[in-house]
């Protein structure tokens, strides 16, 4: 009996002894197979991306952004929405210059060419479109732009396109008329939703394709080839001789500074090399003063018209004190020009000359592109366009020039503006190398002195 005590107590313990070592072997293998706890890796945020050339209020990024601006977000009928109308405050760009943003989009035309623009009477903008169905049939309309961007067609209708029946500048007098002029310097107009009337057998005494037009308050249409001036109604047009209009005094005051240009500047820039002082008085600009009187500036003097031709124009020699050349006749009269010494943006009165001397920047690139000044009744505007980088709008605030940056809602033309239009809102429109319409709406900014 105690041999077979003994044999199962052995037997327990080889169980016992068994048992422990399984579990020795199986603590020892889970704390060695099994990886050691490790800091969980920082969370991982979504990284926020969107395509800037495209409409972004479908990002959820935008709606957060969305209540650090004030106002409607308008759709508007020219190109994609753009999600930065109405900042709630301004943008520094440097010191003691406040900006907002204004936005830049392109009108699509359909394959049209925008021959021309000018302020509509309904305060928007009218554009000469142009069209060729086949070779020997043209389209043209004119499409009137409402502030807001809405579009009607004023007039349109299909013509040969040959120079006396192709417009290729227009404006709209008070009584809703649009005036155009054509290739080989005549005159004609169209009523809303009318066929064109060319006055071809009436003498303007232009004999190129007609570069600017003009209304006065009397509603005169003033009219140039870039050579000659006129001035007059359906009833008739009179040239308007520039040297003429100028006292002998003032012909031999200008006589000098023009050799004396010619003689320091002749050589470096080709144009200012002439020899006949009525070279200096090719009409280059024409524009209305917010009294309604018109203001001319040449490549190299300017004038300021009374409201008849009785009485003989201001002359404005900017040529004078220092070598500048007038750039474009603001809405009270006054000359800007650029001083070709040093490329100073000066301001130029008809009793003298001051250098424009503020801190603040001007408009530099424009200043060898006359064509990107433009103006309406209070205010002066003038653009720095790029399809790559940074747009800027520039426009007077009292002396100063002001720079907003443009935000472009879709892709901007890779293009140039070869002239630039403003209405009466204050909205910029650029006509392009390639025919296209680029709309600049400006912001306001939150207070705005309208006096010039």
């Amino acid at each position: 009996m105690p041999g077979k005590n003994s044999a199962l107590i052995h037997r327990t313990a080889l169980v016992i002894s068994a048992l422990a070592i399984i579990g020795i072997v199986f603590w020892v293998g889970k704390r060695v197979l099994e990886p050691s706890q490790s800091l969980l890796n920082p969370t991982v945020r979504t990284r926020v991306t969107f395509n800037p050339e495209s409409d972004i209020r479908e990002n959820s990024l935008f709606a957060k952004l969305k209540e650090f601006f004030m106002g409607d977000l308008e759709t508007g009928a020219l190109g994609n929405p753009s999600p930065f109308i109405g900042p709630n405050s301004g943008m520094v760009l440097e010191e003691g210059q406040e900006s907002r943003l204004a936005t830049m989009e392109e009108v699509a035309l359909q394959g049209a060419f925008a021959q021309d623009a000018a302020p509509g009477s309904n305060g928007g903008m009218l554009i000469l479109l142009v069209g060729l169905t086949n070779e020997r049939t043209a389209t043209y309309e004119i499409r009137s732009y409402e502030t807001d961007g809405a579009a009607t067609t004023f007039a349109s209708w299909n013509d040969i396109p040959e120079p006396a029946f192709t417009p290729t500048a227009i404006i709209q007098d008070h009584n809703g008329r649009v005036w155009m002029g054509n290739g080989e310097g005549s005159m004609g107009y169209v009523e809303q939703g009318g066929e064109p009337v060319w006055l071809s057998g009436m003498s303007t005494g232009l004999y190129g394709p007609v570069s600017d037009l003009v209304v006065d308050t009397l509603d005169k249409v003033w009219v140039t080839d870039g050579a000659t001036l006129a001035m007059g109604d359906d009833a008739g047009f009179s040239p308007v001789d520039l040297y003429q209009q100028m006292s002998g005094d003032q012909q031999g005051e200008l006589s000098v500074a023009v050799s004396k240009l010619s003689a320091e500047y002749g050589s470096t820039y080709s144009m200012y090399g002439i020899s006949d002082v009525k070279q200096a008085l090719y009409p280059e600009r024409l524009s209305v003063t917010r009294e309604g009187r018109i203001g001319l500036s040449t490549g190299l003097t300017a004038f300021h018209f009374g409201l008849t031709l009785q009485q003989r124009p201001d002359w404005i020699n900017t040529l004078s004190s220092s070598t500048t050349v007038p750039l474009i006749v603001g809405p009270n009269g006054h000359v800007w020009g650029r001083r070709l010494e040093d490329d100073v943006l000066m301001r130029v009165w008809a009793t003298g000359t001051r250098a424009y001397t503020s801190k603040r920047a001007v408009p530099s690139y424009a200043l060898t592109r006359p064509r990107l000044f433009a103006q309406n009744a209070s205010k002066l505007y003038a653009m720095e366009y790029s399809a790559t980088s940074t747009s800027i709008l520039w426009s007077t605030q009292g002396e100063e020039w002001f720079s907003q940056v443009v935000v472009a809602s879709g892709t901007p033309p890779l293009d140039e503006p070869r002239s630039v239009e403003v209405d009466k809102e204050g909205n910029v429109w650029l006509l392009m190398e390639q025919g296209g319409i680029v709309r600049i709406r400006r912001s306001k900014p939150i207070s705005e002195d309208e006096t010039l």
